[in-house]
This record gives structure tokens, sequence and C-alpha cells, in this order.
């Protein structure tokens, strides 16, 4: 897919093409991000606040698109190369970019491959786990040319409607925490966390048959093998496997 149209004017049976479309790794896009002065004091002041920006790629303008920085070991400040996070209908309804909501645009500082991150989600959706599609970008920030991107899918409802039969569910979001902790939730109307609480509780059952019995119940047990795999082979050293970091836990509420 190479033409953009507004959100209002998309088909809804063109989305997914659309999203697709943008994976497919050809041609670099390239993106302006456009901030006014008052907002990049207000990134300086406060990083994960949500500001007003303007976005131009292939064609399109995409105006009063919310956009904050994002990262830990790979953050950096506004007046440096730093990772931004996207959601386009925030401020505007129903405004997407290439059928998605939210994107991401990381400055891949910890990988200067910029290869990592596109082969390995793929590797694992080719394994059957759910993951981010990554692209490349070459971004500008108010005419200043920031070089290579990397260009991620976010993980919201969209994502959801893709990987699972429901939306509506909990997704939680780790950082350096285990299941066992307040997790930051991202979904779904129930914020007690009690369905972490209860899969925690299921991992410590002494016995070894009765663990394995609660566990398969409550989780897909094959696929989580399947990710605990390819973090091994992927030597992934900030996931959840070394680190219990970066990972994702959704509660699909329409297998229960």
């Amino acid at each position: 897919v190479r033409a953009l149209v507004a959100a209002s004017d998309a088909p809804k049976v063109d989305k997914r093409a659309r999203n697709d479309g943008l994976f497919t790794n050809e041609p670099v896009r390239f993106i302006q991000i456009e901030l006014p002065p008052e907002n990049v004091t207000a990134l300086k002041k406060d990083a994960r606040t949500f500001v007003s920006c303007t976005v131009k790629e292939g064609g399109m303008t995409y105006t009063n698109v919310a956009v904050r920085l994002k990262g830990v070991g790979s953050f950096r400040p506004i007046d440096q190369k730093p990772s931004l996070s996207f959601k386009f209908n925030k401020f505007v309804a129903k405004q997407e970019f290439y059928g998605l909501s939210r994107i991401a645009l990381n400055n891949s500082v910890q990988d200067l491959s910029y290869l990592n991150e596109v082969l390995c989600t793929e590797f694992f959706r080719d394994i059957g786990v759910p993951a981010a599609r990554a692209t490349h970008a070459w971004v500008h920030l108010n005419g200043r040319d920031l070089g290579m991107y990397l260009l991620l899918e976010g993980i919201n409802k969209d994502f959801l409607r893709r990987n699972f039969k429901s939306d509506s569910g909990n997704l939680y979001e780790g950082y350096t925490q285990d299941i066992d902790e307040d997790l930051d939730q991202d979904n779904g109307e129930d914020i007690s966390q009690s369905d972490l609480r209860t899969l925690a509780k299921a991992a410590r059952e002494p016995n070894s048959n009765e663990r394995w019995e609660r566990l398969n119940k409550l989780m897909d047990v094959d696929r989580f093998i399947s990710m605990m795999a390819g973090e091994i082979l992927a030597i992934h050293w900030d996931g959840y496997w070394i680190n219990k970091n970066n990972y994702r836990i959704y509660h699909d509420n329409a297998t229960e």
C-alpha cells in the first residue's frame, strides 16, 4: 500500500491491508514531525506526558497527534535522539496511521544494526507468539535530521483484535516485575489484578501434578513455553526470561 487515505474516508475492510502494507519494509518511510516550541519545552519538563504535534508522511499530514518520549535504558531527551510514542486518536477521534491508532519510533541506540527487533519479533510471530510488527523509518524533528528509527505498532486494542479473540480483556505490562506484583494495566475494566494473583498462586502450588493442571486451565502453556524458548534462543537479556522486563501478559476473556 503506497497511498494513505484519511481515517474517516478509509473503508473498514481495508484497515488490515493498510497496516500490513506498512510493515513490508519497503520503502523506508520518511516521517517529519513538527512540535511547537511550547510543546518542546513541555517535553523537557515532563517527557512522559502527551503533547500535540504534526506528523507528515507519504503526502499525508496528520494534525494534533499525541506524542511523548519513551524508553528507560534507551531514553534520550527531546534535544538528542528521543524514542517517541504516538497516539493518533487521542486528540482527534478515529485518526489513524495506516489503519493503526498507536505507533512507536524507537531510536535503537542499544542496537546499532537496527535489525534485532525486526528479526526477533518476526521470529516470535513465526513460532506463534504475538509480537509487535516492526519496520524502518527515517525521521526529521522540527527540520533536524534524526536518522534511522524502528517503527513499531502499538500494543493496544488494534493489536489485541489482530492476535486474540477479544480486545476487552486485561492487558498488563511488566518492568522488572513478576506477576505477583502490581503491573501497569493498559486495557480492561477490572483493575483488581485478581487474575494475576490467581495465576501466581497456581504457579506456586507445591504439588507438581496439581500445579500443571491448574496452570493449563489458567494460561496458554504451549505459547508460554514457545515464548520462553524463543527468548533463550534469541538471548533476550531484557525480557521475561532473564530480567522479568519489557513483557506483556493478556487475559483473553473470550477463551474462558
